[in-house]
């Protein structure tokens, strides 16, 4: 889908886009969430992902403390 969307954007759906927004992200970002227990030295690795700027309307996760299944 993201080459679609970057290089042949006159051509997409709207409707297919807006519904992986709508039924597929929230179950990625979900699943995304509860993996980052599971990462080796995961709370380094936050730390250091959240000092930049591009993620720092993530800081919500570093007070995510998951048990790891």
């Amino acid at each position: 889908m993201r080459d679609k969307i970057s290089h042949d954007y006159r051509d997409v759906d709207e409707s297919i886009v807006w519904n992986v927004v709508q039924e597929y992200l929230p179950k990625l970002k979900i699943a995304l969430i509860e993996m980052i227990p599971k990462i080796e030295n995961h709370d380094a690795f936050l730390d250091e992902a959240l000092k930049s700027p591009y993620y720092e309307d993530l800081q919500y996760l570093r007070d995510t403390r998951l048990p790891v299944r």
